[in-house]
């Protein structure tokens, strides 16, 4: 085409919270681990990919932890009551976990958030997970995973919304 590069930034309000393009500033991720093989900054970029052999995720592939997660500080109180989880899996080692929960940032600790609906039931490799929490208002957010005996877990990205604006 006919455009100038580079392409400015859009301009529209980013309703996804947990949104950060550059993986600079806040929102911030982190992760309990995080392979070598990955970054754990990509669960928040925008970009989701299910591909086996996409290069786009966080996995805890190696880790010797039976649980992981991965967090997303916002840097400033946010209302949210629903979680997008893009879980990855590559059909061998990365799988679907066993389970999750979510927990958030009140008073100075992690509290569990009592999780409504879930959709699918049970948790899905290649592809968005819902998740849906009482509504609350915290600065931070994450997922803990415990994966299946022997696997590890992944995610391509992580979306935190407040249910009226998806």
């Amino acid at each position: 085409g006919s455009g100038t590069l580079p392409v400015p930034p859009p301009t529209a309000k980013i309703e996804n919270s947990a949104y950060n393009a550059t993986g600079r500033g806040f929102p911030q991720a982190s992760a309990s681990f995080t392979s070598q093989f990955d970054r754990v900054e990509e669960i928040n970029d925008g970009k989701s990919f299910f591909s086996a052999n996409s290069r786009n995720r966080w996995t805890s592939y190696e880790s010797k932890n039976p649980e992981d997660w991965v967090a997303i500080d916002f840097g400033g109180e946010k209302q949210f009551d629903t979680l997008l989880l893009h879980i990855f899996g590559d059909q061998g080692a990365i799988q679907a976990p066993e389970s999750y929960r979510v927990e958030v940032w009140q008073n100075g600790g992690w509290v569990v958030a009592p999780i409504l609906k879930r959709s699918p039931d049970k948790p899905r490799a290649g592809a968005v997970n819902v998740v849906e929490i009482t509504p609350v208002k915290s600065s931070k957010v994450r997922v803990i995973f415990t994966p299946k005996r022997g696997r590890f877990s992944g995610l391509t990205e992580l979306e935190v919304w407040e249910k009226s604006k998806l």
